[in-house]
């Protein structure tokens, strides 16, 4: 974000930035974020059940400790998208190629949380798996920041994904590629239609 703003601060957009960026909530984008909480809670209950372990009690042992978790999330998250789809991804779609654009925008997130993975000391697999599924993510939150350019919503939907999925990376990737794979022959019907 400190980069972002350098950049914006020097362009003199950085009001307009975050006046742009911090807009109110579609009901498209409420559908999507509606729709995240649910399939990430059940592909981590049902990761729980099949694994015999509680994943959300050993995570969120109260209320409040949930209520924290989800504060400090929405909080960095918010920073998090202002740079990465308000700034980044916005300038990498002005060419016009939306696919393009957000695939090297998730790519290129997914690379930035290497360290976060190596700091923690996550073996070489899962990192790779963690990657694939923040290639993901990050296409799903950059489709959502395009939709009306606002960073807000795609903070929301962020925060949602870090508190409900919480299974392992792959159970979460296969979940994430079921759902994407169906909204996309979802949309192809539709069009036909």
């Amino acid at each position: 974000m400190l980069i972002s703003t350098a950049f914006l601060l020097h362009e003199r957009r950085f009001l307009s930035f975050w006046r742009e960026g911090v807009t109110g909530f579609s009901r498209k984008e409420l559908l999507v974020c509606a729709t995240v909480v649910p399939v990430g809670f059940f592909t981590t209950l049902a990761y729980s059940f099949f694994s015999k372990t509680n994943v959300y009690g050993s995570t969120y042992p109260s209320v409040p400790a949930l209520a924290g978790t989800c504060i400090y999330l929405l909080c960095t998250a918010f920073l998090e998208e202002a740079a990465w789809r308000g700034f980044f991804l916005r300038r990498l779609a002005e060419g016009g190629k939306e696919g393009k654009s957000l695939l090297i925008g998730g790519i290129a997130w997914a690379f930035w949380h290497i360290p976060m993975w190596t700091a923690h000391g996550l073996p070489a697999v899962q990192q790779v798996q963690l990657w694939i599924w923040a290639v993901l993510v990050g296409v799903v939150l950059g489709k959502l920041y395009l939709h009306r350019r606002s960073f807000l919503s795609a903070a929301l939907c962020h925060m949602i994904f870090n508190v409900c999925f919480l299974a392992p990376a792959v159970y979460n990737i296969a979940m994430l590629a079921v759902v994407l794979a169906g909204c996309f022959i979802f949309k192809k019907t539709c069009q036909k239609a």
